[in-house]
């Protein structure tokens, strides 16, 4: 199962550099493991999906809104095992289905980041 967070092309690339490298994510064409990035998601009772990443700072935390696929794509995520790869995918202009696909598909085009996030209650 994969998140992914599409990143607009205004963001400036050190800030993303940034949180890429204090979070430990890695390039596509490196393995991420769930171990090395100390990654985490939950499903929370209102449905939204809290990812939270251990960094030297501390723990830092971004909330997803729920939205009527997220619970669905939660439930399904925890089916498999509850492990996910959340993929930062810079300079989307427009993320739609299509073009998030094309990018992350094997021999996709431009590049993206993942880490392996491991299910807290699952």
């Amino acid at each position: 199962m994969i998140m992914a967070l599409a990143i607009a092309p205004e963001v400036p690339r050190d800030e993303l550099n940034d949180f890429l490298k204090r979070h430990h994510f890695v390039p596509r064409t490196e393995t991420a493991r769930a171990a090395d990035s100390q990654a985490r998601w939950t499903l929370e009772k209102d449905s939204s999906v809290r990812l939270s990443f251990t960094s030297e700072e501390g723990l830092a935390q971004l909330v997803i809104p729920t939205y009527p696929s997220l619970r669905h794509w939660a439930t399904m995520a925890v089916m498999y095992g509850g492990t996910v790869s959340l993929m930062v995918l810079p300079d989307m202009p427009s993320p739609d289905l299509n073009s998030v696909g094309r990018r992350i598909s094997p021999g996709g085009t431009g590049e993206y980041w993942h880490l392996s996030m491991a299910n807290l209650r699952a």
